[in-house]
């Protein structure tokens, strides 16, 4: 398989960020608000002490007296080892954990240390966007030897959980040969009340010498992180299945050899290939080795593989390939730097000279693990933070030279950023693609960002509104017209100061879609929309009200004209959309002889295959219910937006309060005075329905369906017209 067509060479701009250190060990991408354009940056050392956040200048904030990035000491603790970030507070800002009290040394760790802290991040000034200093200080828990956290949602999809990682056991000083404990931290409901936070165990049997590990998420893990450790054992993947921690061995990493207390691996990160998320595993081998190797799948089957493993370099002195610890490689890391949509690799190397820098690897042949190398980078890099630090729609680098007592002191340590200045392979940018998908019209969208300037094709005229598909680049604009809605389906729109966003209408509350500007403009992101523009001389609230019969399931009461305009002539849907009578259906045999219509649908994914929302319109007539249900079988983030209330101003949606219980087996027993009612007009939208945890993120069910209240659509009764709505299935995995 050959994975590169082209083979654009990786350049990079060096700057400093930080220079005249005395230490350094760690560096992590870090974003202090989520209004920021850019991230920043975390970096510190094991000596000083001194946690630093340095503030990215693109954000607006203060700059150093030479217009550099701010640095700000948040935390001074004795032997930092690592950091991870989440929101640990609940406020939506992510909060900074790190772990502390190590030692000199792993063989010299405290027993009485390896505390885990977390810093609650209080965001920035509203006026001068400067960071603010009262970061308090909370407790998770400690373990002895504390070397690495992961933060993520591991076992379920609601609460932030926390892996910690010892380097060894660290009860008994100088012991790499007990099996160290994975320890699992949960975050408590009140968590800016509680003493620490409950732990348990993940593994405590298979593993010594913990370097590393990399977290990843798959589709087939149910939106579950995963995660993939490097020690003494190799590379092992463990993930959160039927109730339990599971195991996968990848590969044992460097041959264990008589007298050799050092082998397996030490780094490890997982590379992108086509449709492939883990394609491939980059490793350095072992601890503080010079051994860089690929792993690669081999299929045995039509649903199994094995794991090979082979060698594409070998970094250090003489003595630092003896593999007694004190080799230059330190860190992988993987990432699209080109834009191709494949991952390369980094590869970070402490020293000295010649073996340290940054090395680049880009797949050549994956099967027969065929790479090309660059280094990018001659200066000593014990980690890498990569991000787009230039706000510019690329992958750049940030690095800080490794200094480490009884290590390696890499003289006059700097954090360094890369800025990625890798130019393309000139081709046309991406385009909308439509296509049929069985009954259903399917629409391939680009990112706003990945497009110069905006797209649109028609969708479809429904009750006299017609529908149009648009995707516009960052900072642009267009013009609107009076009676215009919009719903956004990803990015972000300014309609005046108001912000129209695919799901920030406030949950169980409602919002109009009519734009009151005559422009609508789109920030850095861009935006994802279809605007909803009425037909000029058409009134779709008085539709002809013959009722369909059974025999004549169409329902062509409501005005529908397919507008659909596909990417080649020769694609057709097989009929076109229409409204079909519920009833009629063979899901729907429970509205046999009610007005109740639904007309599917049009689905939207991005380029690479991964889903964004799905649309289908429904009808209902006079005081008909579409039936109380909690979607506990679905896995979508769903909102409704109104086009015609025609069974009166009543006409919306309803839901169970939580306090009511409800026969899952009768649930239009619900009487009707125990419902709360969001009525809504004529292009309003309704704030989704589905529960929330404490940071505003969705509960999932165990079956990995998102939780949902008993809700339905409910018709009015004062009027013999017919209501018609749009509904939007969100996928809740992305960040929209």
């Amino acid at each position: 398989m050959s994975c590169a067509k082209t083979l654009p060479v990786p350049t990079f701009k060096e700057s400093i960020v930080q220079h005249h250190r005395t230490d350094g060990y760690w560096i992590e991408t870090y974003w202090v608000d989520p209004e920021d354009k850019v991230p920043g940056l975390i970096g510190y050392g094991l000596g000083v002490g001194d946690i630093c956040i340095f503030d990215n200048p693109l954000n607006g904030g203060p700059k150093e007296a030479d217009g550099g990035w701010k640095s700000y000491c948040v935390k001074k603790l004795n032997s930092p080892v690592a950091v991870a970030t989440g929101n640990c507070a609940g406020a939506g800002r992510n909060d900074i954990v790190i772990c502390y009290e190590y030692g000199q040394t792993f063989l010299t760790a405290n027993p009485d240390g390896g505390d885990i802290i977390w810093l609650e991040n209080p965001g920035r000034d509203k006026e001068t966007k400067k960071l603010k200093e009262d970061w308090k200080e909370r407790t998770i828990g400690r373990w002895p030897a504390m070397h690495r956290l992961k933060a993520g949602y591991f076992t379920q999809r609601s609460i932030l959980e926390l892996i910690a990682l010892p380097i060894v056991n660290g009860i008994t000083q100088g012991d790499i040969d007990t099996a160290v404990p994975i320890i699992m931290f949960q975050k408590p409901e009140k968590s800016l009340n509680a003493i620490e936070w409950n732990r348990s165990i993940v593994d405590d049997q298979c593993f010594t010498v913990i370097h590393d590990a990399a977290p990843k998420k798959f589709e087939a893990q149910g939106g579950r992180d995963s995660l993939f450790v490097a020690s003494r054992s190799g590379i092992d993947w463990l993930y959160w299945e039927d109730s339990k921690w599971k195991k996968e061995h990848i590969t044992d990493g460097l041959e264990q050899k008589p007298g050799m207390d050092y082998y397996g691996s030490a780094c490890v990160d997982v590379g992108k290939l086509g449709n492939d998320p883990s394609a491939y595993v980059m490793t350095i081998d072992p601890f503080h080795g010079g051994v860089v190797s690929v792993v690669t799948k081999q299929k045995t089957g039509p649903d199994s593989h094995t794991w090979t493993r082979k060698v594409l370099d070998i970094y250090g002195t003489p003595e630092q390939r003896q593999n007694k610890g004190t080799g230059p490689g330190h860190y992988v890391v993987c990432g699209d730097f080109d834009g191709d949509g494949d991952d390369e690799c980094l590869v970070a190397m402490m020293g000295p000279s010649p073996w340290k820098g940054i090395f680049y690897y880009k797949c050549i042949d994956l099967e027969n693990k065929v790479f090309a190398k660059w280094k990018i980078s001659g200066e000593s890099a014990a980690r890498l933070a990569i991000g787009d630090f230039n706000n510019h729609g690329k992958l750049d680098v940030a690095a800080i030279s490794y200094n480490v007592e009884k290590y390696y002191e890499e003289p006059n340590p700097t954090i360094r950023l890369y800025t990625n200045e890798i130019v393309k392979s000139a081709k046309s940018p991406p385009t909308i693609i439509g296509t049929v998908w069985g009954g259903e019209a399917l629409y391939y969208v680009p990112k706003p960002t990945e497009i110069t300037a905006p797209q649109t094709t028609p969708l479809i005229n429904v009750a006299g509104y017609i529908m149009t598909l648009e995707i516009h680049p960052p900072n642009t604009s267009v013009p609107t017209k009076k009676g215009d809605a919009t719903k956004v389906l990803y990015g972000k729109a300014l309609d005046g100061e108001i912000p129209r966003e695919p799901l920030n209408v406030p949950a169980n509350e409602k919002a109009s879609a009519l734009l009151l500007h005559d422009k609508l403009d789109f920030p850095e992101v861009g935006c994802i929309l279809m605007r909803i523009r009425p037909e000029e001389g058409y009134n779709p609230h008085k539709p002809d009200l013959a009722p369909p019969t059974s025999a004549h399931a169409e329902d062509t009461r409501v005005k529908v004209e397919n507008l659909f305009e596909f990417s080649y002539p020769e694609l057709a849907l097989p009929q076109p959309l229409k409204f079909t009578q519920v009833g009629e259906l063979e899901w729907g045999q429970a509205w046999v002889g009610k007005d109740f219509s639904n007309m599917t649908g049009i689905d939207f994914r991005f380029l690479d295959g991964t889903h964004l929302c799905h649309v289908q319109y429904w009808t209902i007539g006079k005081g008909v219910s579409a039936g109380v249900h909690n979607h506990s079988e679905d896995t979508f983030l769903e909102v409704h937006l109104c086009l015609v209330p025609g069974t009166g101003e009543n006409t919306g949606m309803w839901r169970v309060p939580p306090d009511f219980p409800v026969d899952p087996e009768k649930p239009n027993d619900v009487p009707a005075d125990k419902f709360i009612k969001l009525p809504l007009e004529a292009l309003e939208q309704q704030g989704g329905f589905w529960e929330r945890d404490r940071d505003g993120k969705p509960i999932w069910l165990d079956n990995g369906a998102v939780k949902y209240p008993w809700h339905k659509w409910q018709a009015d009764n004062k009027k013999d017209g017919l209501d018609v709505w749009i509904a939007y299935e969100f996928n809740p995995e992305l960040c929209l």
